[in-house]
């Protein structure tokens, strides 16, 4: 599962065997990047549809 909080200093969370990890920076990075691109295709399928 992940666990992803946003605000001033965006936090993201592993859980894996339930035991809790924190991303490093450069995957935290990489994550923030993969989830604003698809926030921003969503965001065009919304518009298409309505």
């Amino acid at each position: 599962m992940t666990e992803i909080t946003f605000g001033d200093k965006p936090t993201i969370i592993l859980t894996e065997n339930k035991k809790k990890r924190e991303l490093t920076g450069d995957d935290k990075e990489k994550m923030l990047l993969y989830l604003k691109s698809t926030c921003d295709e969503l965001k065009v399928l919304v518009k298409d549809l309505e």
